[in-house]
Parts: structure tokens; C-alpha cells; sequence
């Protein structure tokens, strides 16, 4: 899935015996040099992360 910005995010559907969870996780839009990279099948930029 995509957020608002058009970037993409992780989604995480959980079924246990209590229920089904889901989470969505926005990609990180900061561009500073503390932040956590980002890894992805095929690098990148294969879902048009900013972290490059």
C-alpha cells in the first residue's frame, strides 16, 4: 500500500487465537542521517523509498 504521499508503507495482518491484528507502518519521511535505513526486496529503490 501507499500513504498520502504516494510512498510505500509495510502492512501486517496477525490471526491468533484472540483475533486478526493489522498494522500499517509508515515509511520514514525524514532525511536525517540518524534515521534507520530502510531495506527492501531489490534495494530501494524497487518501492520508491526516500532512503537511498
Amino acid at each position: 500500500i501507499r500513504d498520502s504521499y504516494g510512498y510505500s508503507t509495510a502492512e501486517v495482518e496477525l490471526t491468533a487465537e484472540k483475533g486478526t491484528f493489522r498494522n500499517v507502518i509508515p515509511s520514514c519521511m525524514s532525511s536525517s542521517t540518524c534515521n534507520p535505513f530502510e531495506t527492501r526486496d531489490g534495494g530501494p529503490s524497487d518501492c520508491m523509498s526516500k532512503e537511498k
